[in-house]
């Protein structure tokens, strides 16, 4: 039970989402998600590519 309420105590005292609000966390956090996959979705079309140059380099 002490662990717990430590728990709680660190989330509405240090956590952003309690501090700026749910929809503003949610806002940030949408934002973060989506740059991480456009950053994932780019080193996936660059990993393909040189995957394709090297089996075209092959034949």
């Amino acid at each position: 039970q002490q662990i717990a309420k430590s728990i709680h105590r660190w989330i509405t005292t240090q956590s952003r989402m309690w501090s700026d609000g749910a929809a503003v966390y949610e806002a940030t956090f949408i934002a973060i998600q989506s740059a991480r996959g456009r950053k994932s979705i780019e080193k996936k079309r660059e990993h393909s590519q040189t995957a394709k140059n090297i089996l075209e380099a092959i034949k």
